[in-house]
């Protein structure tokens, strides 16, 4: 018997498991591959099933059952495309000796590196729990609790889908919109936020300014039950009282934006967007006449992952990625601004901040500091680590100071690895571009790989600098520089993150080159002409499959008979320039198309000086690849 859902007024069949996971149905799918599992003996059909119920399971945050159903799985033959899951979850679940297993397999079958780095990771994973105390806290309930922030006069906001008398569950899910709750510290009790900022909208992860008269926070609103578009909204507090709050426009709708952080001292807002294929960290600086454009974090901190739930302390960034290594899906990392005024490569968190499961929100409770002298920190954070009422609980974390005893230091270095993590994407609509990246050590040594889905991953086994250059056909080939980090300076493993854009080849589209000037009447090379000319000769060399026509144009003043000459000698004269820098002649035409085609439209009388000065330009356009 098919079971019916109403969604968006539309009554859908669901006939079994798998049209229930299409549809986003987590929760429905997992019983349903279940009932499935129990009500057949054949075990490949077994096998899917629990594989299945495993990842419904783990889209709902329920990471106890992912792991028993992926052991189930595992149980009737050893998948290798199942070990990824089964590494994963094992984490999860603290099984680290099962997920040292699961990881050297997977490294030894397919001599990934990725792998390699998790088992050197999970080699580190212990700590000494004297050290730490991690209570979840009282008001966690069966739902979810999330993203907490302190508050004036000794509370905590934080957001939670928890059940409230004003608002409706979702049909399709069963479950009730976020809202943003305060609780005291002193005893526990909570409630909603102010109004108007909670509504029958998913409102989450708020931040406020360091006098608490500025919120920004996320609010999502459904398209239909199962999607939603999710904006920042900002309100203002007079006399205590919130304004309506009012959306800020980073990005146009399709986007979903949300997980605010304001850095208060240089008026700068944090967030995570999904522009491209991950989640990544932008900023806006506030202006008196709004905000800034929003510009992408350095790739160190926006690589090839999904990068989310930015907090700001001090000059302290902490955010949440799913990069490699790391302990759960997502992890906890720190970066802060150096004396350059540059953000620092990002750094993982040890447990037990970091665990199994996603853990974000980082906050550091400033007034327990007082309680105790030994007392480092008091820190909460939001995790789905095991032992969770709900699927998402807040942990309040004590670190304290102990003694070290000296004679106990072992005197052997530990060795710690670099790895280089390549992205080569379209620098137009940012899509990922296959090809091949090519890697030139200091002492000219190179290697080159092909690249598998837009991206390689190596183990850099030197420091200094290296070269890194990307090649996709049909596309212009870049070359990027990196300093590798000495292998002595670390102190975890570090993975450099790079993402190269290449400029798409169009035959026949006139490029432009700057600052390309002659004397009155004369065809000769200027000094100011020859950087623009130099980086020309850069890029025919980068890219020896190309031919290109180089053109020189002039403006309409003057006999045109006169002008069609000059700009034939000028376009020669740079020809010649290019063969003396070591370009083949074979490959390079050189036109003159003296006043023939200019630039803007003006009449020759009404042309002003800057329009005639860019109808005077040299140029060039592909002609072959």
């Amino acid at each position: 018997m098919a079971l019916c859902v109403s969604a968006c007024n539309l009554a859908l069949k669901v006939k079994d498991g798998d049209m229930a996971y299409q549809l986003k149905h987590y929760g429905l799918a997992a019983e349903l591959y279940i009932s499935e599992y129990e009500a057949t003996n054949d075990p490949q059909v077994k096998a899917y099933k629990a594989s299945m119920a495993s990842k419904a399971f783990t889209q709902v945050n329920d990471l106890e059952n992912a792991y028993t159903w992926i052991v189930k799985r595992m149980s009737i033959d050893k998948s290798l495309d199942d070990l990824p899951q089964l590494g994963k979850l094992a984490l999860s679940q603290d099984e680290l000796s099962l997920a040292t297993r699961v990881y050297d397999q997977l490294y030894k079958a397919t001599n990934n590196l990725n792998y390699s780095k998790q088992l050197s990771y999970i080699e580190r994973l212990n700590y000494d729990q004297e050290q730490y105390t991690v209570v979840s806290q009282d008001y966690n309930t069966e739902y979810s609790e999330y993203s907490p922030v302190e508050y004036e006069g000794g509370y905590i906001l934080f957001s939670s889908d928890r059940p409230s008398e004003r608002l409706l569950s979702n049909t399709y899910t069963g479950r009730y919109p976020s809202n943003l709750f305060l609780v005291s510290q002193s005893n526990n009790s909570v409630f909603l936020f102010d109004d108007p900022i909670n509504t029958d909208a998913a409102e989450g992860t708020a931040a406020f300014n360091d006098t608490y008269s500025e919120l920004y926070f996320t609010r999502c609103v459904s398209i239909d039950e199962r999607d939603s578009y999710c904006r920042i909204y900002q309100s203002q507090r007079y006399r205590g009282q919130w304004s309506d709050p009012k959306p800020i426009l980073f990005f146009d709708e399709s986007i979903n934006v949300g997980n605010p952080a304001y850095m208060d001292t240089d008026s700068v807002l944090f967030f995570s967007a999904k522009v491209t294929d991950n989640h990544q960290i932008y900023y806006s600086r506030k202006m008196d006449n709004g905000w800034t454009l929003p510009e992408l974090m350095p790739e160190s901190i926006s690589g090839p992952y999904d990068e989310r739930f930015p907090v700001v302390e001090g000059d302290t960034l902490y955010f949440s990625s799913n990069r490699t290594p790391g302990y759960g899906s997502l992890d906890l990392y720190k970066t802060s601004i150096n004396s350059q005024g540059l953000w620092e490569q990002p750094e993982i968190l040890s447990p037990p901040y970091n665990s199994g499961g996603d853990d974000f929100g980082y906050t550091t409770i400033q007034r327990r500091h007082r309680e105790s002298s030994d007392r480092v920190k008091t820190v909460l954070v939001a995790s789905n680590r095991k032992g969770t009422q709900g699927l998402d609980d807040i942990f309040l974390i004590d670190e304290y100071r102990i003694t070290v005893d000296p004679s106990s230091i072992s005197d052997v270095e530990r060795k710690y690895k670099t790895y280089l993590a390549v992205r080569v994407t379209d620098s137009q609509d940012k899509s990922k571009l296959e090809g091949t990246v090519t890697l030139t050590d200091r002492k000219g040594g190179r290697t080159q790989s092909n690249l598998k889905n837009g991206s390689h991953i190596t183990e850099l086994n030197l420091d200094g600098n290296l070269s890194i250059s990307a090649e996709s056909y049909g596309y212009f080939n870049n070359t990027v520089q990196l300093d590798v980090p000495n292998q002595s300076s670390l102190n975890a493993d570090t993975t450099l993150n790079i993402t190269i854009n290449l400029d798409k080849i169009e035959i026949g589209k006139e490029i432009v080159l700057e600052n390309i000037y002659y004397d009155y009447d004369k065809s000769n090379i200027r000094q100011d002409a020859k950087p623009s000319l130099d980086a020309l000769v850069d890029l025919l060399q980068s890219n020896p499959s190309i031919s290109i026509e180089l053109a020189s144009h002039t403006d309409c003043r003057g006999d045109e008979d006169y002008n069609q000459d000059l700009s034939k000698r000028r376009a020669e004269s740079a020809r010649l320039y290019l063969v003396e820098s070591g370009i083949s002649g074979t490959r390079i035409q050189s036109k003159g198309y003296g006043e023939s085609i200019p630039i803007n439209s003006c009449s020759c009388n009404d042309c002003s000086d800057d329009q005639h000065q860019e109808n005077r330009r040299t140029s060039f356009k592909v002609t072959e690849i």
